[in-house]
């Protein structure tokens, strides 16, 4: 779950999060300066929020893929019992 979290969601959300960060900035400065019309959640930029998310999540994706700690060419071996508990998965 937390791999899920790290490698898809995260990446996916960040320019929301960013952007929500920068908008409480911008709404707190406005307000110190006594300014009238502060950006609002319905204004943002959704479709290039969403297509950062997607590009970033994409860019992780592929990084992991190329990063990753198994050898190339290495054979895979699936999970399987061993003494009655599950031996997880491996590339030797």
């Amino acid at each position: 779950m937390r791999r899920i979290l790290l490698n898809y969601l995260l990446p996916l959300l960040l320019p929301f999060i960013v952007y929500g960060i920068w908008l409480m900035f911008i709404r707190w400065r406005a307000r110190v300066a006594g300014a009238v019309g502060a950006p609002e959640w319905r204004d943002a930029p959704w479709t290039w929020l969403l297509i950062v998310g997607v590009v970033l999540t994409a860019l992780s994706i592929a990084v992991l893929g190329m990063v990753g700690d198994s050898p190339p060419g290495g054979t895979y071996i699936p999970p399987h019992m061993e003494g009655g508990e599950i031996v997880p998965g491996r590339i030797e």
